[in-house]
């Protein structure tokens, strides 16, 4: 018996029930946008044991392209954690494996009002080979639970865009610019490990990445454009 789970979809986008076979609390949508688009929710609890191979069978359902949304209190340093534990190990082989891209930024998902503490333990997980279509963010309130709401915008028609925006390159300010990354960076210095894998190396390359566009922001800034059809 599930507990609690639902995924709600707008009533003007077309949408059915996937059925999914597994002894974990998993439950499928298909969701018609300008792109198909599988989503899938699955809950695992603390006191529920599994395997890799729980995970694996999932996906064999579902039809690609697919977004995972993964509430099993898996903790990996690689998506911000402060440790690894089995079940975190267990997920990031799976990424490896199945060839899956983590959306996960390195915020916080949950805070432990007992102790205080924070944890990534909501993890989107998808099979589009692009992090550029999704914008995923931790948003900043969340009532009466422990876990932060987590925003997740599908850019499935990028072509249609009326507006763009780009840097706005005529009066950057390249000395600021470098100031805030030398700044973030001795305030939160990359842990360049050689021998890391490719979670990690992906972790850094967002941190980084992450850094940049924020010195960006601040230095150059950006301008819209109105994308004008002849």
């Amino acid at each position: 018996m599930l507990s609690g789970q639902a995924t709600f979809i707008k009533d003007t986008i077309d949408s059915e029930n996937i059925p999914i076979t597994s002894d974990l609390e998993a439950i499928a949508t298909l969701v018609e946008l300008q792109k198909l688009l599988y989503i899938c929710n699955i809950y695992i609890p603390d006191r529920k044991i599994f395997t890799k191979q729980h995970l694996k069978d999932i996906i064999k359902q579902l039809p690609k392209p697919f977004v995972l949304l993964d509430d099993s209190d898996s903790r990996n340093t690689s998506w911000g954690c402060n440790h690894t534990d089995h079940r975190g190990q267990m997920v990031e082989e799976l990424l490896e494996e199945e060839t899956l891209i983590l959306l996960n930024n390195n915020e916080p998902t949950r805070h432990n009002v007992s102790n205080g503490n924070f944890s990534a333990i909501d993890l989107t997980i998808t099979s589009i080979n692009s992090t550029t279509i999704f914008d995923w963010q931790v948003l900043p309130a969340y009532s009466d639970s422990d876990h932060y709401p987590i925003g997740i915008q599908y850019q499935n028609h990028l072509n249609e865009k009326k507006y763009s925006t780009k840097w706005n390159l005529k009066n950057p300010n390249w000395e600021l610019f470098a100031e805030i990354i030398e700044f973030e960076l001795n305030q939160n210095p990359l842990d360049l490990n050689p021998y890391g894998n490719q979670l990690e190396i992906d972790s850094i390359v967002r941190k980084f990445t992450g850094i940049i566009i924020e010195a960006a922001n601040l230095s150059i800034g950006l301008k819209t454009h109105i994308n004008i059809k002849k």
